[in-house]
């Protein structure tokens, strides 16, 4: 996953005018990507005795839906002053399809990107 983020980012670094260099770089990017496990119940009721009274039966079945939620953060820094310039964040469902979860993971960078400033020439 780590690669697959790295190439999303330069390639949307790319996109905006950048270009990677190996020495005296003026930018340095970090990136995160943290999990976490969410939960959602759902209740049904099979509507015999459903009232407001309480001689009302009935049975509720309660199922609990468990996914994954994954925080993408990129960070930019000034690669001298060592300064945050920019913080791009992206939050969605993980796929438990790695090839969904590659396709999403670029929409999501793409997206983040969309609110960085104009490249270096502009």
């Amino acid at each position: 996953m780590a690669d697959r983020i790295v190439a999303a980012v330069n390639a949307q670094l790319r996109l905006k005018g950048f270009r990677e260099v190996n020495e005296e770089a003026d930018m340095a990017v970090g990136a995160n990507l943290a999990t976490e496990e969410q939960h959602e119940w759902e209740t049904y009721y099979d509507g015999s005795g459903w009232g407001w009274g309480w001689d009302g039966g009935g049975w509720a079945t309660t199922k609990v839906k468990t996914y994954e939620v994954g925080t993408i953060t990129v960070d930019l820094f000034d690669a001298r002053g060592k300064k945050l310039m920019w913080q791009g964040v992206a939050t969605d469902e993980v796929s438990s399809r790695p090839q969904k979860r590659t396709r999403e993971t670029d929409k999501q960078i793409e997206k983040m990107f969309k609110k960085f400033p104009l490249g270096p020439d502009e």
